[in-house]
């Protein structure tokens, strides 16, 4: 838990976008109610120019967190 947001952000950092994704879907599986890396997910796919991706990640947890739009 604490080490997958450092590689993130390293990534992040260092424009390795993808390799960003390789780290983060595998923690957003752990941990699907984690809004805050769920919005990180689906920046990255957008910023991927993957705006399917972004939006299948967002849509099914809008739905059941109205409350977050």
């Amino acid at each position: 838990r604490r080490v997958v947001p450092l590689l993130i952000d390293v990534c992040i950092r260092a424009s390795r976008l993808s390799a960003a994704l390789h780290h983060a879907l595998p923690a957003l599986r752990v941990d699907p109610d984690n809004a805050q890396l769920r919005y990180l997910v689906a920046l990255l796919y957008v910023t991927l120019d993957r705006r399917t991706e972004a939006i299948a990640t967002l849509e099914p947890w809008l739905n059941l967190h109205p409350e977050q739009h």
